[in-house]
């Protein structure tokens, strides 16, 4: 269970920080179309995407830093990188408890590393990865239903191109996100010490493989008159619950 989990609008949001690191990876593109020469835009660049006549390299590397020292997405260079341009991937981590079968990130080495062992001390400053571009981090599963092992390969989840669109323009600047989660199917639950039946709450995954992350607010520190009369609505409704009244305040206040 993960106890960082927070209530925003009947949503639940893990505070996630963000880090990135150096690869030697380069973005590419393949023209499947003859007729496209060149595509020097984002904007032109997804269209080719979405049309099927331009397709990215295997290892997504939507982050560069160029010459002068500025970010931009290297969607915007095609097939053109400089020699100076410099690549990274995008690493958001979590504070879920680390497992076996786990990519992590060190944060004493500035490296990611794969967790082959449940052996929590050697974990002590290192927290697990949730989401990255880089899609040569890959999540192994035992899928068979019999005692013959049957093993499935899938890529982390990665952040959304609107995300590195906001990323970039904000030039590396965001530090932390809020990442959406959700709970898991009823044939998910199980029971905890009390004996009472609970679903699991896990990290919410579209179908694209990409997850939902929300910029974290700025604290509020003054309130219009009538987002006082709003609040105090609320509140007269609400069920006077500890639990209930501490999720009030953190969607609220």
């Amino acid at each position: 269970m993960n106890d960082k989990i927070i209530q925003i609008g009947g949503k639940s949001y893990e505070k996630c920080s963000i880090v990135m690191l150096s690869t030697e990876e380069k973005i590419t593109f393949n023209h499947t179309n003859t007729e496209i020469e060149s595509c020097s835009s984002l904007e032109n660049n997804l269209k080719e995407l979405k049309k099927g006549n331009v397709t990215r390299n295997p290892f997504k590397v939507p982050i560069t830093i160029i010459e002068n020292g500025k970010m931009i997405n290297s969607l915007e260079r095609c097939d053109f990188p400089s020699k100076e341009d410099k690549f990274y991937h995008l690493y958001i981590l979590s504070d879920e408890e680390i497992k076996e079968g786990d990519w992590c990130f060190d944060l004493d080495f500035k490296r990611v590393f794969y967790c082959s062992d449940s052996s929590r001390e050697k974990y002590l400053n290192s927290k697990k990865i949730i989401t990255t571009t880089d899609e040569s981090l890959v999540l192994k599963e035992n899928i068979s239903k019999s005692t013959e092992e049957c093993w499935k390969y899938t890529s982390l989840p990665r952040p959304s191109d609107d995300f590195i669109t906001a990323f970039v323009k904000a030039q590396g600047k965001i530090i932390e996100v809020l990442v959406e989660y959700e709970f898991g199917s009823i044939e998910e639950s199980y029971f905890n010490d009390n004996g009472d039946e609970v679903l699991p709450i896990k990290l919410k995954v579209s179908k694209d493989n990409t997850i939902t992350i929300k910029p974290i607010q700025e604290e509020k520190t003054s309130w219009s008159r009538e987002e006082v009369k709003k609040l105090m609505e609320s509140w007269m409704v609400l069920p006077k619950t500890p639990e209930s009244i501490n999720n009030w305040i953190k969607e609220n206040l």
